[in-house]
This record gives C-alpha cells, sequence and structure tokens, in this order.
C-alpha cells in the first residue's frame, strides 16, 4: 500500500495559493500545475512506473526501477519553502514533476524536472523551471544548479534557452549548470515570447479548424442549431462536418451522432448549440476526448442561466482539473447596463450579450446569442 501521510507528522505546510495554475504549453494544448501534496503518493508511482527506461536512466542517472518508500514520502512531502516540487497534470494524471531543494545554510538549490515520454517536447519543462524559478525568488534564493548527463541535450538546452546567464562545468559525463534565478530582461523577454508562441497555436485550430461538430444540430429552422449546421454546409468547411443529436438519424443529409464521444474522427472544434443546463455535460464529454475546441452558442434565454450556472460548473472541483485550461477557471464576470462579459487573462475569447453591439466574433448585431471560446483538452498536433 503506497505511503500518503503518517498521523505522526502533524499538520502539513500550505504551499502558496498562487503556485497553482492552468498554463499554455508550447504546443498550444492547457496543462495544470499546482504543488505537489501527500495525496500524490499513488499518482506518483503511477507517473514514474509510466516512464521509459531511458527517462528514468537521464534523471535519477540509474536504472532505478521504482520509487522506494523512503523516497516517496519524501518526494511527496515538501515544506514549500527549502524544499519545493510542482506537479504537472492533464487530464487527472501527472506528465511531469519538477522539484528543488535548497544546499543547507545557502541561497543555492539544486533543481531537477522529469517529463513523461509522451509529453516530451511541448514545452513542460521550460514552464516547470519558470515556476520553480519564481518559487525560489519568493523564498530568498539566488542560485539554481543542475547536474545533467552530457548526452541529455534536449535538457541542457531548456536551461541555455530560458535566457538565464549560465556556467558550465563538465566532469566525468556529467554536466554542471548554475545560474542566478534573478529576473532580467532577458528572461522576461523568453517567458513572454514563449506565452505568446502557445497561446497563439492555442487557437490556431479554434480560427482554422479541419474538422466541426455541431452539437445540437438540428432540422428544425427554428432553432440556432439549424441554422449554424446550414451556415457551415453552406460555407463549405475544408474538412468533415459532424451533426451531434441523439434524436436525428441525419441532419441536412449529414449522418448524426448521439455524442460528441460517438463520432469516430478527430474534432477540431465544437459549437456547442443546447439549452445552458446541458452544457456542462457537453463539455465533461469534449475534455474526455482531449482532441477538441469548444464554441458555446446559445439563446439569449439562456445565457444568463450560462452565467449564473454553467461558469460554476466550469470552476467546480475536478470541472477545473478535466478542462484543464486557465481561461474559464480564472474567468471573471462583468455586469454593466444590460451586458455580461467573459473577460478572461489572456484574452483568447469574450463574449457579450444585451446591448445591441457586436462586441465579439460570432455575437451578431441583435444580440440574440452569446458565443464564448474555450479550449478544451490537448493539441493531437
Amino acid at each position: 500500500m503506497t505511503r500518503a501521510t503518517d498521523p505522526a507528522d502533524g499538520p502539513e505546510p500550505e504551499p502558496p495559493p498562487h503556485w497553482e495554475a492552468d498554463v499554455v504549453v508550447a504546443d498550444g494544448g492547457t496543462v495544470h500545475l499546482r504543488p505537489i501534496r501527500p495525496s500524490d503518493a499513488e499518482a506518483l508511482v503511477a507517473f514514474h512506473g509510466g516512464l521509459s527506461q531511458r527517462t528514468r536512466y537521464l534523471r535519477y542517472f540509474s536504472a532505478y526501477p521504482r520509487i522506494p518508500e523512503r523516497d516517496l514520502y519524501r518526494f511527496t512531502h515538501v515544506d514549500h519553502h527549502d524544499r519545493v516540487a510542482l506537479i504537472v497534470e492533464l487530464a487527472g494524471q501527472i506528465i511531469a514533476v519538477g522539484r528543488y531543494e535548497r544546499h543547507a545554510g545557502t541561497d543555492t538549490a539544486e533543481v531537477a524536472f522529469v517529463v513523461a515520454d509522451a509529453h516530451q517536447g511541448r514545452g513542460i519543462g521550460s514552464v516547470l523551471l519558470e515556476h520553480l524559478a519564481a518559487a525560489a525568488r519568493e523564498v530568498g534564493l539566488r542560485r539554481f544548479i543542475a547536474v545533467v548527463l552530457a548526452e541529455n541535450t534536449p535538457m541542457i538546452r531548456v536551461f541555455r534557452d530560458a535566457g538565464y546567464e549560465i556556467t558550465r562545468h563538465v566532469e566525468y559525463g556529467e554536466v554542471n549548470l548554475e545560474f542566478d534565478v534573478g529576473q532580467t530582461s532577458v528572461t522576461e523577454a523568453v517567458m513572454r515570447e514563449r506565452e505568446q508562441r502557445a497561446e497563439a497555436r492555442s487557437i490556431a485550430r479554434l480560427l482554422n479548424p479541419q474538422s466541426v461538430a455541431v452539437v445540437g444540430a438540428s432540422n428544425d429552422e427554428g432553432k440556432i442549431g439549424n441554422a449554424v449546421f446550414r451556415n457551415l454546409l453552406r460555407m463549405g468547411l475544408d474538412g468533415p462536418l459532424y451533426p451531434v443529436n441523439p434524436e436525428a438519424r441525419h441532419v441536412h443529409g449529414v449522418r448524426a451522432y448521439p455524442t460528441v464521444l460517438d463520432v469516430p474522427d478527430a474534432i477540431d472544434v465544437v459549437v456547442i448549440a443546447v439549452p445552458a443546463a446541458a452544457v456542462p455535460g457537453v463539455v465533461e464529454q469534449c475534455a474526455e476526448r482531449q482532441d477538441a475546441r469548444v464554441i458555446v452558442n446559445l439563446q439569449r434565454a439562456d445565457a444568463w442561466r450560462l452565467i449564473d450556472n454553467a461558469l460554476e460548473a466550469f470552476k467546480a472541483d475536478g470541472a477545473a482539473d478535466r478542462l484543464h485550461q486557465r481561461v474559464y477557471t480564472e474567468a471573471e464576470i462583468e455586469v454593466e447596463d444590460d451586458r455580461a462579459i467573459f473577460d478572461q487573462e489572456i484574452g483568447v475569447a469574450r463574449a457579450a450579450i444585451g446591448d445591441g453591439r457586436t462586441v465579439a466574433p460570432g455575437v451578431t448585431e441583435r444580440n440574440d446569442a452569446i458565443v464564448g471560446a474555450m479550449p478544451c483538452g490537448r493539441d493531437s498536433r
């Protein structure tokens, strides 16, 4: 049985809340980053067991086939000050771990991280380094040391490309890297450029989809789903179009599917045109697919209920983790006059209703609809 906590240890120290975030990575996908907890022990064992022998060797300099009980306890019990560990999650599973440990009595710490094989090359190491460095600065650390095998060129590149002034020393096949963690104009520029590239890729499929599913597509001309699907057919989408309607076998002559989970092929964008009460369930299905972007499009009568109900569903425990994206979990609602706006930190999408103006793409001049867009799951490209 995996050990998670020891009652004799007393209460666990709490990390700063702002160390937890949803982060857009290099390929445009979004992951959840947070400090490790003792309850992550079993998930950490599963993560380690899924690493290839090569990845374990490059991280631990030995085969290290399993985590001994003593190490597992130490890995999952940190003080969030001298010893810090951050995990990266996707769909509730750990896909990366980064940590630093202060050298006793100094302002220097050793830093290391490891990323699951399937997620290497997505820029997750760079994100972990940024967040670990920020945490180190908060607690008064000035320098990081990293010991990397000379053959581990991808890891060396992560440190080199971060913009820090690095001192290198090679000995017995190991590369010792030392650098100040203080922010400079170079490190800030590197971080800003990384974020801009990631966010641009995050919305690329939303703006230029190769396949679209319309949930709520209908043969009833009085419904928004009918208009959306008909317009997409008319505009000639360069790729497949999937109507999703559990009560129809075909919509405008195109085969329909009961749910988005039943669509057999990859979906770039899902348009949701259903009553507000059904939106959270559809979004959960999209998160389960992990290959789609979501556009919510519903009549104004339902829009207010979306604001009141669906946003809370997005923020609810579990739902936010499954969605894995910063936009809606950190969204705020601004209400002024007869207008409501989903406002978000990175500005991927904005929706408005009620004052007769077109304030966002997809919102009609009559403003009888609310349209929002959110990344939902990992980019498959």
